[in-house]
């Protein structure tokens, strides 16, 4: 299957905190596959220290598209790769180590004669060879994201579905038994699309969910994190986000009992989209939240834990040039304060999906990248690996996201005054002004702030540069007042008094 290998070097641009570890050189990147598109969707470790990884080839195998199960060694060489298919169209999503050290594998499937996707399972044993293989699903569309052993050795995937729930697509649970029967199903969600994508056994033998939702939240799209009970019954909901799209991606529990996400957010950051971590407590409720990106549009969808308690998350980068995406790796500690982020460039389009942690700074990433141009997409493995800083260029300029906010002039005032902030991209951005007793005092559209929106629901665009707001307050009595401006997650706070 194994048509291809091309082996690249990486222009690496790295953005890092000096007390902190160094980013990753790369080791080396290689890209699988042949005149068909080839994707790389997840990368697992096994128990002879190699890796597993999942994903797609439309150049080899039975149909339009295979899934592929590809077998790596301890230092990333491919010892057997293999495909499953049938004269339709497959997918593989996720694969990980099962108990009897052979694979269990979730995606998609779609017959020649069928319109829509099933869910799809596959059981092999440690050489990848199949020993059963399972349909999910209803008259709709269904997808399997990402599939996991459960202590009892059963197996608990979610995904989407068409065919259950309340409308749209629906966040679904799907538990099986270790013969691949079916023994209960849950869906999740509301009148609006709504998506899983990993889910977690929890230490009570309950499930942690993460996906994203558009039926509830603050905007068109939000994070959200599921919890239940052993059975699939819901305990609760949390989601995250702000007035535009957020979207999340891999959930991890981590060794403080609380989880971690990794997503794309559209609300917080600097550019068109960013990747995002979110960091629970056990009840879901956010610790804290972090962003990278540039100017561009970013996003994440893999992350870990690393072995000394930090965390590695994965994903993409469009700000070197247009059309052009690159791998992004970003490191933080516990706290969500930066080590390193850094971005690798191989001269093509590239996405990391998957990243395993081998050792103390080494990393395995799995993804795709069009570095033939010609063939269309590749299947994506690198290697990684932490160091005191050999071969890393000069340190690129830091993105300055921040905003500023002035002091209102004249203050104290009598009357009117001028809030004066400065915004380094461009942003969606609210301006509120409250009196001592936390009574918001502004209006919509006029005064005492002239052309600014209020409440939750009315934000504005600016752009880079300073902008001037009067405050007017005519019709309010002396006092001390406060002038709060928001962009994203970032907010400040000015003091003015007016003497009338």
């Amino acid at each position: 299957m194994l048509n291809k290998i091309i082996w690249a070097g990486l222009f690496i641009l790295v953005i890092h905190n000096p007390g902190f570890s160094q980013a990753p050189d790369s080791v080396w990147i290689m890209t699988l596959g042949g005149d068909g598109a080839d994707y790389g969707y997840s990368i697992e470790p096994t128990a002879d220290g190699g890796f597993i990884v999942a994903g797609i080839t439309a150049s080899s195998g039975a149909g339009q598209g295979d899934v592929w199960l590809i077998k790596l060694d301890t230092q990333g060489v491919i010892t057997w790769d293999v495909t499953f298919g049938r004269e339709g169209t497959e997918e593989g999503r996720y694969a990980s180590q099962t108990s009897d050290l052979g694979f269990i594998i979730t995606g998609a499937s779609r017959s020649s004669t069928m319109e829509e996707y099933d869910l799809y399972v596959i059981k092999t044993d440690q050489n990848g060879e199949e020993i059963w293989s399972s349909l999910y699903g209803g008259e709709g569309e269904e997808l399997g994201c990402f599939i996991s052993e459960t202590a009892d050795r059963g197996f608990i995937a979610v995904g989407r579905t068409a065919s259950f729930g309340s409308g749209g697509y629906d966040i679904w649970l799907v538990r099986l038994s270790s013969g691949g029967e079916m023994e209960w199903q849950r869906t999740y969600g509301g009148c609006e699309d709504d998506f899983g994508y990993s889910v977690r056994q929890t230490q009570d033998g309950g499930y942690i969910i993460a996906g994203y939702t558009e039926s509830f939240g603050s905007g068109n799209a939000d994070v959200c994190l599921i919890k239940t009970d052993s059975f699939g019954q819901q305990l609760w909901l949390r989601t995250y986000g702000g007035y535009l799209n957020d979207f999340g991606g891999t959930v991890q529990i981590t060794s403080d009992g609380g989880y971690l996400i990794a997503g794309e957010t559209y609300s917080f950051g600097c550019g068109g989209g960013d990747m995002w971590l979110v960091k629970t407590d056990g009840d879901g409720s956010e610790i804290w939240s972090r962003t990278f990106g540039g100017f561009g549009c970013d996003g994440g969808f893999p992350v870990i834990e690393t072995c000394q308690g930090e965390y590695v998350v994965g994903g993409w980068s469009s700000a070197s040039e247009a059309g052009q995406t690159d791998i992004m790796l970003a490191k933080v500690d516990q706290n969500g304060h930066d080590a390193w982020a850094r971005t690798y460039s191989d001269n093509a389009a590239g996405k990391v999906l998957g990243i395993v942690e081998e050792g103390d700074g080494s990393y395995f990433l799995t993804g795709y990248s069009d570095l033939d141009i010609e063939r269309g997409y590749d299947l994506l493995l690198c290697h990684l690996v932490e160091d005191d800083g050999v071969g890393i260029n000069t340190p690129s300029e830091i993105v300055n996201c921040e905003m500023t906010l002035y002091a209102p002039y004249p203050n104290p005032f009598n009357h009117t005054t001028v809030i004066s902030f400065q915004l380094q991209v461009a942003s969606l951005v609210k301006l509120e002004v409250f009196d001592i007793n936390g009574r918001n005092v502004g209006t919509y559209g006029g005064a005492p702030l002239q052309g600014v929106g209020f409440g939750e629901s009315n934000l504005q665009y600016y752009s880079p540069g300073t902008h001037q707001i009067i405050f007017d307050g005519s019709d309010l009595s002396s006092g001390v007042y406060f002038i709060r401006i928001e962009q994203g997650a970032s907010q400040k706070t000015q003091k003015c008094i007016m003497l009338k």
